[in-house]
């Protein structure tokens, strides 16, 4: 935003950016606070507007009061607040003096969710002061794509925002990181802990080639374990390496267990903290936890990627399905991707998509 002072005088002006709930792509903001650098909003503890300057004042107030404050040149006194009825709004006010024709430029950026995509301003010209954006939110292509949180895009986020200087900063820690990583458990990445997080959630080396495809590729379907989660996981490892059947029997095996045909739910597997379930009348074990969220995540997540999983900017398609499957109609219905909803139907031998996914890099489907 750059404003300019073209009378013949000095101007001392404030200029509030605010973050309100309200407007057609307004949402109730519940917990809003200001980050502690000060040059930011928080939104329900995420980003939602920062600054390039560090403003004069900033503060979070518990109902929509920004306006009549703003009026007397005031701002909230809190760094945070709550509403239940999803009504907090925060503002950051910067002080300005603009002498004959000086310019004051200040820039902000409102990241936009995951699986988004952020398109710039296109202003209709028409008012000198206010004016109409022309660009549709959230295009179903063009734009720059949001992907999930992590050094690497954060990186991106950075570069995007116009500061080489972070991303340089933010690529070099992960280049860092993932090199002490790999002399550290590079040797054997499936080691310890490696089962459940090198590619899967972590995705530290390409899926497709290297070391972390050819150690996990060749992972053989896994039973149920006593900690449910850890072979669904490793499971997981080998689809992203391409390891249909590995994916499709570990679901299979998960499936045939009584608690699935049953409550269609999993409990921990080994002993655990089963909170006040003990006290119902139930059929299951008192000393395990069950319903168990990690087991089950684990569970929805393997089946969510065996159907559509993101390879870098590609959607990979069905690589976790049996293979029999592909031999019959299918249809997906709004599934939700990195790249839109995506919707699809596979009549056995041809493939049609709908649906808003635009993955850059195209989609791919191996046939078995």
């Amino acid at each position: 935003m750059t404003l300019g002072n073209r009378s013949t005088r000095p101007v001392r002006l404030s200029l509030y950016a605010t973050l309100r709930a309200l407007g057609p792509a307004g949402w109730p903001v519940r917990r809003l606070a200001v980050a502690d650098p000060g040059d930011a909003l928080l939104a329900d503890g995420h980003p939602a507007l920062v600054a390039n300057v560090r403003p004069s004042a900033a503060g979070a107030a518990p109902g929509d009061t920004l306006g009549g404050l703003a009026r007397k040149g005031a701002i909230p006194g809190a760094r945070s607040a709550s509403s239940p009825d999803g009504e907090a709004s925060g503002a950051l006010r910067f002080d300005l003096d603009l002498p004959p024709g000086a310019t004051r430029t200040l820039g902000f950026i409102a990241p936009v969710l995951p699986g988004r995509r952020a398109v710039g301003h296109a202003w209709d010209g028409r008012g000198p002061e206010v004016q109409r954006d022309l660009n549709t939110p959230n295009p179903a292509t063009g734009g720059a794509l949001q992907r999930d949180a992590g050094l690497r895009n954060a990186a991106l986020l950075a570069a995007a925002g116009g500061d080489a200087a972070a991303a340089r900063r933010w690529r070099a820690l992960a280049e860092t990181l993932l090199r002490r990583y790999d002399a550290r458990f590079g040797n054997d990445l499936a080691a310890g802990y490696g089962s459940y997080s090198v590619l899967w959630p972590c995705r530290l080396y390409p899926l497709k080639s290297g070391k972390a495809h050819d150690r996990f590729a060749a992972i053989p379907p896994r039973p149920p374990s006593e900690w449910r989660y850890f072979a669904l996981a490793t499971a997981h490892q080998a689809l992203l390496a391409g390891n249909r059947n590995t994916a499709a029997r570990t679901l299979q095996r998960h499936f045939d267990q009584d608690q699935m045909r049953g409550w269609y739910a999993f409990d921990e597997g080994g002993e655990s903290a089963p909170g006040n379930w003990p006290k119902l009348r139930t059929a299951w074990t008192p000393t395990v936890a069950m319903p168990h969220a990690w087991s089950l995540a684990e569970l929805w997540l393997l089946m969510r990627d065996s159907l559509v999983h993101e390879d870098g900017d590609r959607l990979v398609l069905f690589a976790g399905v049996p293979r029999k499957w592909l031999t019959r109609p299918l249809r997906l219905e709004n599934l939700p991707t990195a790249f839109g909803p995506l919707t699809l139907a596979w009549d056995g031998a041809n493939l049609h998509l709908e649906g808003g996914a635009r993955p850059p890099g195209g989609f791919v489907f191996n046939t078995p």
